[in-house]
């Protein structure tokens, strides 16, 4: 479990992977691609989703 300097840090390291969590769950669970085509889905979209859904907002 990563542990940053600020608690509000860590909150979003951690948001940040748990979207990567769900994100191949419902990728290899619920649709049809396979573990060896989940490289073809663009980083940008995996990373950008995860960034994007890992920022609080007030």
């Amino acid at each position: 479990m990563p542990v940053m300097e600020l608690n509000n840090q860590t909150r979003h390291v951690l948001g940040h992977e748990l979207v990567h969590a769900f994100q191949y769950h419902i990728l290899l669970e619920k649709d049809s691609v396979g573990l060896e085509n989940i490289s073809q889905i663009p980083l940008w979209m995996i990373e950008g989703m995860a960034e994007y859904l890992s920022v609080r907002q007030n």
